[in-house]
């Protein structure tokens, strides 16, 4: 099958029922004391659909749809320089569908739930809109992967997130004053 790479033509005709979901934040620095072992990998199969943050300040705390550009060629994105991404999956489409190694696309593997690493978010949110829309799988394959290893003996959520980026804090305060 192939990749169609138009996004706005293929968010017109189908919006992915995650598009709204908001990104929290992750740092693993915060949970270093919690940390049993730190497992780095290479040439990983993550599955997008359990992705459910970012460690990136600028970007936590915006739903999918709005770090994509809100689905239309008119809406801003959030995420810096995404037309670059967007230009280099119309010129290589198969790039997020091949099993080649993807240089510097990490992740974080906590309690079975990914955590989009220090560089990936532009392919990652790119990525999980084109697959789904493609109605493809959506999993990326040769990427890094740091799976956490916590010390507690039962797993629990990450506490709710408590730091906002700094885009996100803004928001927020608007919304605040306006209502």
């Amino acid at each position: 099958m192939e990749l169609r790479t138009d996004i706005h033509a293929v968010l017109a005709e189908r919006m992915p029922a995650f598009a709204k979901d908001v990104l929290v934040p992750f740092s693993e620095y915060d949970l270093r004391p919690q940390t049993l072992e730190r497992r780095p990998m290479q040439n990983q199969i993550v599955d997008l659909s359990r992705v459910i943050g970012t460690m990136h300040p600028d970007y936590s705390g915006y739903t999918w749809l709005e770090l994509l550009g809100g689905g239309n060629a008119t809406s801003t994105p959030q995420l810096k320089r995404i037309d670059k991404a967007m230009s280099n999956a119309q010129s290589n489409p198969d790039y997020y569908s091949s099993a080649l190694t993807k240089d510097e696309w990490y992740f974080y593997l906590v309690d079975g739930r990914y955590y989009i690493g220090e560089n990936g978010n532009h392919r990652t949110v790119l990525a999980r809109f084109l697959l789904a829309c493609n109605g493809m799988p959506t999993t990326v394959s040769g990427v890094h992967v740091t799976e956490l290893i916590l010390l507690k003996a039962e797993s629990e959520p990450l506490a709710e997130p408590t730091s906002l980026g700094w885009g996100a804090r803004l928001r927020n305060f608007f919304a605040q004053q306006a209502g």
